[in-house]
Formats: C-alpha cells, structure tokens, sequence
C-alpha cells in the first residue's frame, strides 16, 4: 500500500511538473511575440493603421501572457505593458474620432444599404472626449435636434473573450465596438451584444446591426 502511494505521488508530481513546464513555454511564447510585434511598431510605414495594428498585436499577447500565469515575474511585466498599450491604443482611437460625423449607410453583417435620399432629415453624431451626442439636422435650416447622448463607456475585459479596446457601453446596456477607418475617413459602430447583469455579455455573431458614418469635420 505504501508503494503504491509512493507511485501516486510521483506520478502526481511529475504530471505537476509537465503542467508547470508548459505553462512556462505558452508565457514565453507569447511574451516573445509580444515584444516582437512591438518592435515592429517602431518601423516607419506608409499606413498608420499598419503601426497601430502591431500595438494591438502586442497588447493582446501581453495581455494573454499575463493571464497564464498572472503570478510569475514576465506575468507581472506583461500586466504593466498591456494595461500602457491598451491605454495608448484607447487615446489614439478616441483622439482621432473626435468632430462631427454624417451617417453614410447602414444594414448588417449580411449587407449594407446607403441612407434614405428622401429624407428631410440626416443623422449626426459629434463624438468629443467623454460623450456621443446623437442628432437629427434639418437637410433645409440645418437645425440640429438631440435625440440621445450617451458617455463614453469602455467595455472591460471579459475571461471568454479576446481583450478589447473599442466596444462602448451604451445606457440600455447594449454593447457597440466603434472603428475608425483613417484611409477613407469613416466609422463604423456595429451592435456586438449586450452586457448581461452577471458581468458576462449575450454575443450577436450573425446579423450585426451596422452603421457607418462619414466626417463631416
């Protein structure tokens, strides 16, 4: 009987030990392809975007690193670098979209229909630091009527989802991830789900309510 607790017990340490080791390998591994897309931001490029893009490589992978083994020293160095990343990546986006926007076109995942022409109204959206105010203009006078605001209101990260950076809170609880297309100076909020009283989200994966707008300065 000793013997075979013996046998147990080694087992159960080297079966720790294999756990211990791979854990250790997917953190370097991803610690290293974090540093490598960061440095790769460094380049100059012709495409800001392309920079940009590099940063959320690289938040994402320290962000994952940290979350392997959030105790371990690069766990803690990936925790700084990816809450300063996500802090840069957040400021640029909402710096850039700051003005006033003209809704283009709206529709889905599955298709996009440009606005109404006969409308005697337009839908616009001015986004400043802290808030999106929603507004109907009068296409004649140009009188602007408030319809809603809502503030600015990040989404926190959540453990069955990728880290996210652009998905907005809205007052009814529905979740919209808001992109900046700089090459064509556009944005589009598509509706991702809605934010659950439980801290988890009710995900849309098909059927994405989508609008896009264009600046108007």
């Amino acid at each position: 009987m000793r013997k075979i607790l013996v046998i147990i017990i080694i087992l159960n340490s080297i079966h720790n030990y294999g756990q211990t080791q791979r854990i250790d390998s997917v953190q370097k591994m991803f610690f290293t392809r974090a540093n490598d897309n960061l440095s790769k931001s460094n380049i100059e490029v012709d495409y800001p975007e392309i920079e940009r893009s590099y940063v959320e490589r690289a938040y994402i992978s320290f962000y994952f690193c940290h979350k392997k083994n959030p105790e371990s020293e690069i766990g803690q160095i990936s925790l700084k670098k990816s809450d300063s990343l996500k802090n840069i990546i957040i400021n640029n986006l909402f710096s850039n979209m700051q003005g006033v926007w003209k809704w283009k076109s709206t529709g889905t995942n599955w298709g996009i229909s440009s606005t109404d022409k006969t409308s005697s109204f337009d839908k616009i959206l001015i986004i400043s630091d802290k808030k999106i105010e929603f507004y109907e203009e009068n296409k004649e006078s140009k009188k602007r009527t408030l319809i809603k605001t809502e503030n600015i209101k990040l989404l926190g990260n959540i453990d069955y989802r990728f880290p996210t950076t652009s998905e907005l809170i809205y007052s009814d609880n529905q979740v919209w991830n808001i992109g900046f297309d700089k090459s064509k100076n556009l944005i589009h909020i598509t509706n991702t789900g809605e934010l659950l009283e439980n801290g988890t989200m009710n995900e849309i994966v098909c059927g994405n309510a989508e609008m896009i707008y264009e600046r108007v300065k």
